[in-house]
């Protein structure tokens, strides 16, 4: 339980959850309105838990990263959405936008050939090298589908995962 204060009149709230390790778990989340009736708290309303995207490799692809990633989520992160797969680009150590990935069966997956399939943001292709770290991000895009709840569409990244290709050729 994280109890917050929100300030009288603020258009909205924003809350950072600092020092976690999201390389190791995953987490759960969940909200909690109270009002002040006849100078008490009282529960207004809870949202359904949500939680944080996680990223994990797949296997059985030689000389290729899959990535696979799942939420549970209250809203729709399936019905048309796309999400987006960025690659840490290792001249300069930034992320780029290198995929997106149409979801519409809840089967979150993507096969990295090196290719930078989204090249507005610099093109950071390459030749997968099984001997080479890669390093990974996904950004979900969900929505509610309600014009009674805003924002409409929610984005939300995984951790960052580095892997190397899967390479299940024995040595000679």
């Amino acid at each position: 339980v994280i109890p917050t204060t929100l300030a009288p009149g603020a258009a909205d709230t924003i809350f950072v959850d600092k020092n976690l390790n999201t390389l190791g778990a995953a987490y759960h989340y969940k909200l909690e309105y109270y009002v002040t009736k006849n100078g008490s708290l009282q529960l207004f309303d809870v949202t359904e838990p949500a939680s944080t995207v996680r990223l994990s490799q797949g296997g059985g692809v030689t000389d290729l990263v899959r990535l696979e990633w799942a939420a549970q989520v209250p809203w729709d992160n399936v019905s048309g959405q796309v999400h987006y797969v960025y690659r840490k680009d290792q001249a300069t150590g930034l992320f780029n936008k290198i995929a997106e990935v149409p979801v519409f069966d809840g089967e979150f997956t993507y096969t990295d050939d090196g290719k930078d399939n989204f090249a507005m943001d610099g093109n950071i292709s390459t030749t997968i090298d099984p001997d080479q770290v890669y390093c990974y991000k996904v950004e979900t895009v969900g929505s509610y589908n309600s014009s009674k709840i805003r924002p409409d569409l929610l984005y939300n990244f995984s951790q960052e995962l580095c892997a190397t290709p899967s390479d299940t050729t024995k040595p000679c």
